[in-house]
């Protein structure tokens, strides 16, 4: 049986009457928790305690001779928050890599799933996070709460370069190639979402790919960090959102400038959207199929850019969308 601490929690147990030989098995049975401060036992139903493993044991007589079952119980906290280390890891065949976890409330291990959603043949996970490379490629992985798969999910995402340090240090030490210094694109992953860096001539450009694939609420960041360093996030690509069942709200900030074709295109639960730039560009069927009461709120002191982009938004889908302003820059 699997109890939640807390939480009253039916064993399961039925206890079946013969009426041949008159005897009621409902009034002469025990019922007991090995571990009682795990787990407290009344009649039918179990009440967890603190997190832990222990028996709970079902006993009756009958013409002299016992009889009993014993039931396996695992008592869990629910998790409500899972952070880690880090959720981007690049790593060389054979390498090991265990990933730093940190659950609220602790103490709620017996609570955590992790779940590999691709590419078995590339990397591999335990059951306690370490993550071994096998080849070249991507792997995916998720962690959640086995009691609410779709809440506080974290998604890892695995490299494995077929590299050896050899080679790292070979393309380190080359400082004189000119795409090391010159040119640069780059693809990662943060908090779920993926992105790509554009990088020419110390002139760098970010770009939103896609959001995270179960978040309700999408909060663009201004910035992301690589290498030491913040770069504004310049743009959101096209088809970004497209069809995203579970998005209801998202917040675009000041930094991107341009919205692609058909980023927003078809999300049908998508009810509130926040733009804080009130000159950014939008491409053809961006916001096209979202609902008709959708609330969209433009950050602007400017009231002409606010009325050209509205003009401009409804041309690209929001046609039946509820706007509003916020004296904001």
């Amino acid at each position: 049986a699997y109890v939640k601490n807390g939480i009253t929690n039916e064993l399961g147990i039925d206890l079946v009457n013969n009426p041949l030989f008159g005897y009621d098995y409902s009034s002469k049975y025990t019922i007991t928790a090995e571990d009682p401060s795990i787990v407290t036992v009344n009649q039918y139903d179990a009440v967890g305690a603190k997190s832990g493993k222990t028996n709970v044991t079902f006993a009756t007589t009958f013409n002299n001779k016992q009889y009993s079952v014993a039931i396996p119980v695992e008592v869990y906290s629910q998790i409500t928050k899972i952070t880690v280390d880090a959720d981007e890891i690049a790593m060389n065949v054979g390498d090991t890599h265990q990933i730093g976890i940190t659950l609220e409330p602790a103490g709620a291990d017996s609570d955590l799933r992790i779940y590999q959603m691709n590419s078995k043949d590339v990397a591999s996970i335990s059951d306690t996070g370490l993550i071994t490379a096998l080849k070249p490629g991507k792997a995916t992985f998720i962690l959640s709460s086995k009691s609410n798969i779709f809440a506080n999910n974290v998604w890892i995402f695995v490299k494995v370069n077929g590299k050896t340090d050899d080679d790292d240090k070979k393309k380190d030490d080359d400082s004189d190639s000119e795409y090391h210094h010159h040119s640069c694109t780059e693809t990662f992953y943060l908090n779920g979402a993926k992105y790509r860096r554009v990088t020419n001539d110390d002139v760098t450009k970010v770009t939103y790919l896609t959001g995270p694939m179960y978040s309700a609420k999408v909060t663009i960041p201004k910035t992301v960090e690589r290498d030491g360093e913040n770069f504004p996030v310049n743009e959101i690509a096209a088809n970004a959102f497209k069809k995203n069942k579970y998005v209801k709200e998202v917040v675009i900030p000041a930094s991107v400038s341009s919205i692609g074709k058909n980023a927003f295109n078809g999300c049908k639960k998508l009810k509130k959207i926040t733009i804080k730039n009130a000159s950014v560009s939008i491409g053809k069927n961006a916001f096209k199929g979202i609902p008709k009461k959708c609330k969209i709120t433009i950050w602007t002191k400017d009231k002409a850019a606010y009325n050209k982009l509205v003009k401009e938004l409804k041309k690209k889908g929001a046609k039946k969308a509820k706007f509003s302003r916020k004296n904001k820059r």
